[in-house]
């Protein structure tokens, strides 16, 4: 039977101004960076991405990266962004992408957008998914790519879908006690383990509120689109 929960992504307290990264992966649509930029938000460009994005014409605040392959010219840079505030942050231990949403976590946002976080190489796809469950739940950080938006669950979620809308749910190891509510595909009291037992491909079943509890464990939602 289908309970009400009291948490929702959508419902997080706002804090303050929205971030969007820019990361160095594959290029978005122009639909869909248009799209989070007209919000207005903090733009936080990852290293490596630099020299795609500036051509686009829309602002940057930072400039984040530990700068090993520097091929910019931090004169130019500036000239185009005046207000930039550029950010060499040397750890080999971590990623450009953890460096830059541990200081996007900094500034107490109202969510994180991470574009361009997808595609390219697949071992910096994979792993920018696994980070995700590095960070506090209630930054409300989301992998966007036009073909899905992707982001980590609370133990209880619920969310408004339409019918029919492809959703997979990714455990990051092993997650128990999976329950699931008006999904094609219902889960109840099930456990996933990420390369043995998925969650792919379940889809909405019909428009309203789907509901996801599971008891232990990290577990991605992939909003899916062809």
């Amino acid at each position: 039977m289908c309970q009400t929960w009291f948490f929702t992504l959508e419902n997080i307290q706002m804090k303050q101004q929205s971030i969007v990264i820019i990361a160095n992966g594959a290029t978005c649509s122009s639909e869909l960076m248009a799209h989070y930029m007209a919000e207005k938000p903090i733009v936080i460009v990852l290293d490596g991405a630099m020299h795609r994005y500036k051509e686009l014409g829309y602002p940057a605040d930072y400039l984040i990266g530990d700068f090993d392959r520097n091929t910019h010219s931090f004169d130019e840079i500036s000239k185009q962004f005046p207000s930039i505030v550029i950010k060499p942050m040397p750890d080999q231990n971590a990623t450009d992408f953890e460096k830059g949403v541990q200081f996007a976590c900094s500034l107490n946002p109202s969510e994180i957008t991470v574009l361009w976080g997808t595609g390219k190489r697949s071992d910096h796809f994979f792993m920018n998914c696994a980070n995700l469950i590095s960070f506090p739940l209630d930054r409300a950080i989301q992998l966007v790519d036009d073909h899905s938006v992707i982001y980590r669950i609370p133990t209880y979620f619920e969310k408004e879908f339409t019918a029919h809308q492809v959703l997979s749910l990714i455990p990051i190891g092993t997650v128990t006690g999976i329950t699931t509510c008006n999904l094609r595909y219902p889960l109840n009291n099930d456990s996933l383990i990420l390369g043995q037992k998925n969650g792919n491909s379940n889809e909405v079943l019909t428009t309203g509120k789907v509901i996801i509890q599971h008891k232990t464990g990290a577990l991605l939602l992939m909003e899916c689109k062809d």
